[in-house]
């Protein structure tokens, strides 16, 4: 599951493709949609809001137009100014004025009129209205209150050219200033609140948990409303109108989660019909990923067979071919690298057979040529059967490794190969002349290995060394015991080299010499490698050469 969805396969690879590509920006898109409606839902609230609100303040406004007209009328007529003048109220003064305040006494439920001095001169409130009674329909009481008003005053005359001489007080009903046909607003559940400017007293209020506000979002009911608020500037009063916002969201956000809904359904089917076909579509790739990791560890017999869309099946058909022709031209390589294999072995035996011959002819020369003493003949013609004993070895050694054996590791006291080796070498030092000194130590140091394979081993390696000193020269073996292991240590001071020559030494066939064979110090190190050893070079140019073979002990006597 972490490769599918981590794209780490073609299959995640589609699903990421189907996923980045269409369910995120679907999802995204649902989510804006959702958004963008309740935004329009409150867009549209708020119009109707500015509506509603101006169709009440329109109509309010008429209604004061009206009153402060009345109004103005009882504070500036002869009858109002004579009395707030004389100062005393006659009957017919008060009849004419109670005639007036009857017409509007339901809107204006109190008037009153004072001189200049503030001493109430005539003052009018709504008369008592009968109410039928079940026991005496006649009896009467008083109706209630006219709800809510609020004051306004007038000077008498009203004129700012005549002299002020006296005060209109009226209380005006707020219900008479909302029309009953504009009463009823516009906006689902909408609520009116209204208070005087100047005192900031509610005269309606919007709702007992608000009672007004001049906010544009407020929460009524752990509900959010939205509010719009109108000033009546003539009038004195403010006016809120406030709506909760649901009804209008509502169906933006139902809407919006049925089509999250249906798109959580319609990814989920495509994410399902995404694995199905990539699936389908990937399996044959999936089986020829496999073959060809089988292939690269050697399983050549693999096949794939032929499925998928087209250009599969065509990559399948290429990979059939291409194992069949990697078969065919591994049997061919196979062939040519066990001829190779053939020439090299036979120039390593060759090589070791030329260094045993080389000394036999330096020792029959050497008799030929130099008359020598019975005991100095016998020891020449010593290590003349010691190199064919030697030549013997190499051709026995020869015929177990092409028959597939390995030499045999014993305890072996590396002191015998190392004089065998000096022995087999001393003909070609004579040659030159130049000396070669033995430094072992009086005990046995044992190490576990193949005593002919070792002294095999020395003989390379002296070899090269008494091709490389100078007449008069000398090379030196050393056996020394170091940290619990052996090392035997060649030291001439023959013509060394540099340092390109030491980094193509490890090359087989690569030999400074003319009539080398470059295969001494391969095959030392590969006898090294076979004693779990190591051998190390070490040469400067002019000043010769060290070679250590370094063995693991073992114990032994």
């Amino acid at each position: 599951m972490r490769d599918l969805l981590g794209g780490s396969t073609l299959r995640g690879q589609f699903l990421l493709i189907v996923i980045g590509g269409a369910v995120i920006p679907l999802g995204m898109v649902a989510l804006w949609l959702t958004s963008a409606g309740v935004r329009s839902g409150e867009k549209l609230l708020y119009q109707h809001l500015d509506q509603s609100g101006e169709q009440f303040v329109a109509a309010m406004n008429r209604r004061w137009d009206y009153r402060q007209g009345y109004l103005l009328y009882l504070a500036g007529n002869d009858v109002t100014t004579s009395v707030a003048e004389r100062g005393v109220v006659s009957a017919a003064d008060s009849a004419f004025l109670d005639q007036a305040m009857s017409q509007v006494e339901e809107t204006i439920p109190f008037v009153e009129v004072t001189d200049s001095g503030g001493r109430v001169l005539w003052s009018r409130s709504p008369a008592p209205r009968p109410v039928a009674n079940r026991r005496s329909p006649t009896t009467a009481r008083p109706d209630t209150a006219p709800g809510p008003t609020y004051s306004v005053s007038y000077p008498i005359p009203p004129d700012p050219g005549q002299v002020r001489v006296g005060v209109l007080r009226a209380a005006l009903a707020v219900s008479g200033m909302i029309p009953s046909d504009s009463a009823r607003p516009i906006v689902p559940g909408a609520l009116l609140g209204v208070r005087q400017s100047a005192t900031n007293q509610i005269l309606v209020p919007l709702h007992r948990e608000v009672a007004f506000t001049r906010e544009s979002r407020v929460t009524i009911g752990s509900e959010t409303w939205l509010a719009r608020t109108r000033a009546l500037d003539d009038a004195g009063l403010e006016m809120v109108l406030a709506a909760p916002l649901a009804p209008y969201v509502g169906p933006f956000r139902e809407a919006g989660r049925v089509g999250i809904i249906a798109l959580i359904l319609v990814g989920c089917t495509v994410l399902a019909l995404t694995i199905v076909l990539t699936t389908r579509v990937t399996r044959p790739l999936r089986d020829l990923a496999h073959a060809a990791d089988a292939v690269s560890r050697g399983e050549l017999d693999q096949n794939v067979a032929a499925g998928g869309p087209l250009e599969v099946r065509r990559v399948g058909g290429a990979f059939n071919v291409m194992t069949a022709s990697l078969r065919s031209t591994l049997d061919a390589l196979s062939q040519h690298n066990a001829m190779v294999a053939v020439g090299e072995f036979a120039t390593a035996l060759s090589h070791d057979v030329r260094n045993a011959l080389t000394s036999i002819k330096v020792d029959v020369e050497r008799t030929v040529h130099r008359p020598m003493d019975e005991a100095r003949g016998s020891a020449v013609l010593q290590r003349v059967l010691n190199n064919v004993a030697r030549l013997d070895s190499l051709v026995s050694g020869a015929l177990r490794l092409a028959r597939g054996k390995h030499m045999m590791l014993v305890d072996v006291d590396v002191r015998r190969p190392v004089h065998a080796a000096a022995e087999i070498v001393a003909g070609a030092f004579a040659a030159v002349p130049a000396t070669l000194a033995i430094d072992v130590p009086d005990e046995p140091v044992m190490a576990s290995g193949d005593a002919s394979a070792l002294e095999q081993l020395l003989a390379n390696v002296l070899f090269n060394a008494a091709q490389a000193v100078r007449p008069g020269g000398e090379a030196r073996v050393r056996v020394v015991s170091d940290n619990g292991g052996v090392v035997i240590e060649i030291v001439d001071d023959g013509i060394g080299m540099d340092d390109g020559q030491i980094a193509r030494i490890q090359q087989p066939f690569y030999s400074s010499k003319s009539n080398g064979t470059g295969l001494g110090l391969p095959i030392a190190r590969q006898i090294a490698a076979a004693h779990s050893g190591e051998l190390v070079v070490a040469s400067r140019q002019g000043r010769g050469t060290t070679v250590q073979l370094r063995l693991p002990a073992r114990s032994g006597v």
